[in-house]
């Protein structure tokens, strides 16, 4: 899991946590916000988490849409607007924030059995 909000994840947890917020991991650190490719590299080739969450100033820093692997490779499980946004010049846009699931942890959904009565 990635994820900014570490709290008690990391005591409790039996998932392993990767921090956006940059205090427990080195690569993220190093990279995030100052060298994207390598950070993108990293979260997306590397780490490969299960489940990401973002928001606000994580959101603007991680800038997950702006590598194409993001949506190729996660699905929203709720995401929004609003929190987060950047200047682009003199015009601002907004980011998605939100939780998202790698697809390849998702099963495919099964059709529903009919009874054999």
């Amino acid at each position: 899991m990635l994820t900014p909000d570490l709290g008690a994840a990391l005591y409790f947890s039996h998932l392993r946590i990767f921090d956006l917020a940059m205090l427990c991991d080195r690569t993220i650190a190093r990279t995030l916000g100052k060298d994207p490719p390598a950070f993108y590299n990293y979260v997306f080739e590397v780490v490969k988490p299960t489940f990401i969450h973002t928001h606000d100033l994580w959101t603007c820093l991680a800038r997950f849409d702006d590598d194409q692997r993001f949506r190729r490779d996660y699905v929203p499980i709720h995401e929004w607007t609003g929190d987060a946004w950047i200047f682009e010049g003199p015009r601002r846009r907004l980011l998605y924030s939100g939780d998202y699931v790698r697809r390849d942890a998702i099963r495919e959904r099964l059709p529903r059995r009919k009874d054999s009565d």
